[in-house]
């Protein structure tokens, strides 16, 4: 596809490749069909997203297979990855309806399915973002109080052995110790 450098366009009398040479936008049909596929594709990149956080980390049968779970959680991090590209290049045909298409899409997807969701510090892995969470408010409640609450991992992390005391990898890397109970009373 040949980007625009004078802009965006609008409307289908612009003929466009859609990703590939043979799938020229060349009629009305087709690219409407375009618009609809795009706008599929960025929800169903933010389902991935869901996918991975909410079922991949609760499937006990592949969490107690470490291997096989990392597999499978890299397998689909390079799916979301490419569909991120993919949609990075529809957007880059200066089309203005699959620009909207775009950022429709990913903006319905995402309020859909993961605006409750807490923003990871790690994009890599869906998995233990609660605990990472708890370990903050849980260090900023140290600050203002004496009493603070233990912080609950999520089932994902109890699962893969990080529990009280231990660290998440981006707890690690920022110096925060998820805090435990004789954390607290030292």
């Amino acid at each position: 596809s040949v980007m625009h450098m004078a802009g965006f366009r609008i409307g289908p009398d612009d003929c466009v490749n859609y990703l590939f040479e043979p799938w020229t936008l060349d009629s009305k049909g087709a690219f409407a069909g375009a618009v609809v596929a795009t706008f599929i594709l960025a929800v169903g990149t933010e389902a991935l997203t869901w996918f991975r956080r909410e079922v991949m980390c609760k499937c006990t049968p592949l969490v107690h297979r470490p291997r096989t779970h990392r597999a499978a959680m890299g397998l689909l991090f390079m799916t979301q990855v490419t569909l991120g590209y993919v949609l990075m290049l529809i957007a880059m045909t200066y089309q203005a309806e699959l620009f909207i298409a775009v950022v429709v899409g990913l903006t319905l997807g995402h309020t859909a399915l993961n605006v409750k969701a807490p923003v990871s510090e790690r994009s890599g892995d869906a998995c233990c973002v609660t605990a990472v969470v708890s370990a903050h408010s849980a260090d900023r409640q140290t600050r203002t109080s004496n009493a603070v609450p233990e912080p609950h991992p999520s089932e994902c992390c109890t699962a893969k052995g990080i529990a009280d005391g231990e660290e998440t990898a981006a707890a690690q890397a920022r110096k925060i110790p998820m805090l435990s109970v004789d954390t607290i009373n030292a």
